[in-house]
């Protein structure tokens, strides 16, 4: 039921949603570009709309008191950046043993504007022998879903370079605030 709503009001709002999700039941998801919180209502509205179970990560901060149960409910995972935690290990082991396992990553980090990608998405996904799903929310076409996957290759930078082609043309709802795809001290990948 749940499904159809959020499907039935993206579609009220104008919005198209893509549905390549890979044939698997684990995944990463690299979703980008993130420029508003507005972005993650529209992919949890997607992620209702395609009924799949998806966690994503996010700043601990947000996880406080009063919102944070809910966040935790709806498959957040705290993400404390200030400190080494081992993330990347902690969430290949829930990979490992969960039958299905999806999580969404934003490589871009935050909201703001940022000179390059975080790795973290694809190193968990070599780590954990997932596809990486690419992930997408586009405000100027109100396009919201994943449009692909592909198993990382081991070159980073050629990948990196592949998803900085995809997004190229993809607007998020502050463009001025878009992260972009390349990785540090790199130019190999464009945005």
């Amino acid at each position: 039921m749940l499904s159809k709503i959020a499907e039935f009001y993206l579609k009220l709002r104008g919005w198209t949603l893509e549905k390549n999700l890979p044939p698997t039941k684990k995944f990463v998801v690299v979703a980008a570009p993130h420029t508003s919180n507005w972005d993650f209502w529209f992919f949890l509205l997607y992620v209702w709309a395609i009924g799949h179970k998806i966690r994503f990560g996010a700043k601990h901060t947000l996880f406080r008191p009063p919102l944070g149960w809910l966040l935790k409910k709806l498959g957040g995972v705290p993400i404390d950046r200030r400190v080494r935690t081992n993330f990347i290990d902690r969430m290949a082991e829930e990979f490992e043993k969960n039958e299905e396992f999806v999580l969404t990553i934003t490589p871009e980090g935050t909201r703001s504007a940022t000179e390059y990608w975080k790795t973290g998405f694809y190193r968990l996904a070599e780590k954990a022998g997932v596809p990486i799903a690419i992930g997408y929310i586009d405000y100027e076409k109100k396009r919201v879903g994943v449009a692909g996957y592909f198993t990382p290759t081991g070159d980073i930078e050629k990948d990196v370079a592949m998803l900085a082609e995809f997004y190229e043309d993809k607007r998020g709802k502050y463009p001025s605030q878009e992260g972009k795809v390349q990785l540090k001290n790199r130019k190999e990948a464009k945005k």
